[in-house]
């Protein structure tokens, strides 16, 4: 088993290199440049919006009493 994982990882640096090589090969500044940008607007996006949307989400889902936080008449 841990053959196979070693055998995947390497695989995967090996192709996560060659689409780097591709990437920076074949695409001109400004297209790259784009993809930055874009990538780092997904980070903002998510940091942003989505991470603090599930904290509020949390929050609020903690306060809100539930069946068991009651006690039962006797």
């Amino acid at each position: 088993m841990r053959g196979i994982r070693i055998a995947l990882v390497v695989g995967g640096v090996l192709l996560l290199g060659w689409g780097a090589w591709l990437m920076l090969s074949r695409q001109d500044v400004a297209q790259l440049l784009s993809a930055a940008l874009w990538l780092g607007a997904v980070v903002v996006v998510h940091d942003g919006l989505l991470a603090a949307a599930s904290a509020a989400r949390h929050h609020l889902r903690r306060s809100v009493p539930t069946s068991e936080t009651h006690e039962r008449p006797s």
